[in-house]
């Protein structure tokens, strides 16, 4: 299986945080080191919505099999628990703890058709994940 992400994709920013670009772990980590520094950013922490869901989508992307099964549903478009336990081989309670933060991060959505729960991507999920990820998954369905 290919890396998703290549040094050269690196090129374009991988995470705009308002006017700010993330290209490496390197910024990101300067970016939280800064903010820390600042107490009213600490003061506001839980209604910052920008930096929960940029905390979501950092967990949801942290796992090379919740990677694997944004591929798989990016492959496939729609499939259901019962599919994706057979295919990656894992228990449904750890299959259901990365669904999970899947949809937590809003990548991917849930519904229930009968007994099944049906997962796709979600409708944001072009506008959520980064470019040069997106352009990896589109490479590799080709």
């Amino acid at each position: 299986m290919p890396d998703l992400i290549s040094k050269e994709d690196l090129k374009e920013p991988y995470i705009v945080i308002k006017d700010l670009q993330i290209k490496d772990f390197s910024d990101f980590n300067n970016y939280f080191k800064s903010i820390v520094n600042h107490t009213e950013f600490l003061d506001s922490l839980d209604s910052n919505n920008h930096f929960i869901q940029l905390l979501n989508f950092g967990n949801a992307i942290a796992s090379e099999i919740r990677l694997k099964i944004l591929h798989f549903i990016n492959l496939v478009e729609v499939t259901c628990f019962c599919e994706l336990e057979s295919v990656f081989k894992i228990k449904l309670s750890t299959l259901n703890y990365h669904i999970k933060l899947l949809v937590r991060a809003n990548l991917v959505e849930t519904s229930k058709k009968g007994k099944n729960i049906i997962i796709k991507l979600s409708r944001d999920f072009d506008s959520i994940i980064p470019t040069n990820l997106l352009n990896s998954f589109r490479k590799m369905n080709t």
